[in-house]
C-alpha cells in the first residue's frame, strides 16, 4: 500500500513537468509519449524539428527530448535554436539504428549542450533515470 501511495504522489508531481518529444518515427514518438504519460508527465509531441520548434515556442516545456536525424530541421538545429532562447533548457538527445554514426552524433549533441544523450532503442529505466537527473540540475 505504501509503495502505491509513493508511486501516486510521484506521478502527481510529474504532471507538473511538461515534456516535448520531437521524433520523426511515428511509432517511436507514440511509444515515448505513452510511456512518459503513464509515468505521470504531461507530454506534447512533434513529428519533425520544424514542428517541434513551433511547439517549443508555444509551450516552453520543462524538458525536450529530441531525435537527431529528422526531416525539415534536425536535432542539431533544434538544440542550437533552443540554446539561443534558453541556454539552460534541459535537452535529451536520442538517436539509433546506425551504431557508429549515431554514437558520434550523440557525442556531438552533448558537446553542443544536450544534458544527456541516449541510444535507441532506449531502455525505459535509462530514460526515466536520465529525465530525473536532467531535471535535478
Amino acid at each position: 500500500m505504501q509503495n502505491q501511495t509513493v508511486q501516486l504522489v510521484r506521478e502527481y508531481m510529474n504532471k507538473n513537468i511538461n515534456v516535448l518529444v520531437i521524433e520523426d518515427n511515428d511509432q517511436y514518438r507514440e511509444f515515448l509519449s505513452e510511456l512518459l504519460t503513464v509515468k505521470g508527465y504531461s507530454v506534447s509531441s512533434a513529428c519533425d524539428g520544424k514542428q517541434g520548434m513551433q511547439l517549443y515556442h508555444e509551450l516552453r516545456p520543462d524538458l525536450v527530448i529530441t531525435d537527431i536525424l529528422m526531416p525539415k530541421k534536425d536535432g542539431f538545429e533544434v538544440l542550437a535554436e533552443i540554446k539561443k532562447i534558453k541556454p539552460m533548457q534541459p535537452v535529451i538527445a536520442i538517436s539509433g539504428y546506425r551504431k557508429n554514426k549515431d554514437m558520434i552524433f550523440l557525442d556531438m549533441m552533448k558537446s553542443l549542450g544536450a544534458a544527456e544523450s541516449l541510444e535507441k532503442p532506449i531502455e525505459i529505466n535509462a530514460l526515466i533515470s536520465a529525465i530525473k537527473n536532467v531535471l535535478k540540475k
